[in-house]
C-alpha cells in the first residue's frame, strides 16, 4: 500500500507476513523488507514479526533470506541469533569445494551473487549495524552527515565468536578506516 501506516495484523494484534498470512514455511520472509532495507517498522514490531518467522524459511533457501535475518537479528541486539542466521546462511550454500554461492541448496552449481551480497550485507548493516537515514539517528557512536543531508552511522554489535572487524567504507568520495573491537569502534579518515 502507498501508506506505510497499513499493517496487516492477527486476531492479537500481531504484525503478519502479509495479509491472510497463516504462519509459513516462507520461501523468502518479504514482511522483513519493512524493517531492512526499508527501515519502516519500529524496534517493537521488527521483534513481533522476527520471531514469528525467523524459524519459518525453507531449508532450502533461498539464500537472501540469511542475511535479511542477519541484519534484522543483529539490529535487534539478538547478536548471537544473528551469528547463527549468518553462518547458517555460508554454510548451507557454500558448501561446494570451490565456494560457489548458490541461491538454493538443491542447486549443484553456479554462482549466485545477489545470495553471497546479503551475507556481507549481513556483516555491514548487522554485525557493523550501518544506517542511512534521512535525519540525524541521534545518540549514536558514530555518525557521519553526507553532502546530500542525509546521514550514515555506525552503530557495531559483533557476536562473540568475532574479536575484531576492520573495513573501509567510503563516503562522498572519502575512505575511512573502521576498526570494531568487541564494542570499541574507531572511524578514521583515510591519509588524514
Amino acid at each position: 500500500t502507498k501508506s506505510e501506516g497499513v499493517r496487516h495484523r492477527d486476531s492479537r494484534g500481531r504484525l503478519l507476513q502479509y495479509q491472510g498470512d497463516e504462519g509459513g514455511p516462507y520461501q523468502q520472509v518479504a514482511g522483513l523488507l519493512a524493517a531492512w532495507p526499508l527501515q519502516r517498522l519500529n524496534d517493537a514490531e521488527a521483534t513481533g514479526l522476527y520471531s514469528r518467522v525467523a524459524d519459518r524459511i525453507s531449508p532450502d533457501g533461498p539464500s537472501m533470506s540469511y542475511g535479511i535475518h542477519t541484519v534484522v537479528a543483529a539490529r535487534l541486539g539478538q547478536c548471537e541469533e544473528a551469528y547463527r542466521q549468518w553462518s547458517d546462511g555460508w554454510r548451507k550454500f557454500s558448501s561446494h569445494p570451490e565456494l560457489e554461492f548458490r541461491e538454493h541448496q538443491a542447486v549443484p552449481s553456479g554462482y549466485f551473487l545477489t545470495g553471497a551480497a546479503s551475507q556481507i550485507d549481513g556483516v555491514l548493516y548487522g554485525f557493523l549495524g550501518l544506517r542511512l537515514d534521512d535525519q540525524d539517528p541521534g545518540d549514536v557512536p558514530w555518525k557521519l552527515q553526507l553532502k546530500s543531508k542525509a546521514w550514515v552511522s555506525l552503530t557495531p554489535s559483533l557476536p562473540k565468536q568475532w574479536a575484531s572487524v576492520r573495513c573501509t567504507l567510503w563516503f562522498d568520495g572519502r575512505a575511512y578506516n573502521v576498526y570494531v573491537e568487541g564494542r570499541s569502534l574507531r572511524v578514521d579518515l583515510k591519509g588524514a
